[in-house]
């Protein structure tokens, strides 16, 4: 694609997620965007048909960015693929992509609360699959990818006063107890 086009998108994805950071994002109109973005209402829509779509832009952005992230980590610090090292490094990098997004309240727009939920229930699918042979879960796999989705959100999103290295430290911690925990065994 034409660099031009990447940058244009590029923008047009950081302006939205800047003003979501301001107001709820059923009220931000596609004039705002171009107006905030410098960016005329016919390249905008040479480029995405409406917000809905420049949102699932940044989301597809995002779930690139955590697949690619975490392979890499995986790769580099867990060979072996050690069950409690792949939470881990999923933790981290879905922390280190969500970063932007901090800020963003996803719970006000259902909307927006769904289409988070079903780029991530992907990227939990596209997780297992490339673990392959791991422990069968002790419960239903799209409910319990529907309880770590939502819960890693709120966990690494949802405190204020903590600083990043305690956020990392408390989520690293939760993923060796999940990992260990009976939630992941078939009996």
């Amino acid at each position: 694609m034409d660099k031009r086009i990447l940058k244009t998108r590029k923008y047009l994805r950081d302006t939205l997620l800047e003003l979501m950071k301001e107001e709820p994002y059923k009220k931000i109109t596609v004039k705002e965007i171009c107006d905030r973005s410098n960016t005329g209402r016919v390249t905008f829509y040479n480029h995405y048909d409406d917000k809905y779509d420049l949102l699932l832009d940044c989301l597809d952005e995002m779930h690139q960015n955590i697949s690619q992230s975490f392979k890499a980590m995986q790769k580099q610090k867990n060979p072996d693929n050690n069950f409690v090292r792949t939470l881990e490094n999923l933790i981290d990098t879905i922390y280190e992509e969500t970063r932007k997004y901090k800020g963003i309240s996803l719970t006000e727009d259902p909307d927006l609360m769904a289409i988070y939920y079903h780029v991530f229930i992907s990227q939990m699918e596209d997780l297992e699959m490339n673990l392959g042979n791991h422990t069968p879960a002790k419960y239903d796999q799209k409910q319990l990818n529907s309880f770590l989705v939502l819960g890693f959100w709120g966990f690494l999103h949802g405190n204020d006063i903590k600083s990043e290295s305690e956020i990392r430290r408390d989520a690293r911690r939760l993923a060796k107890d999940l990992a260990e925990s009976r939630i992941f065994t078939i009996n």
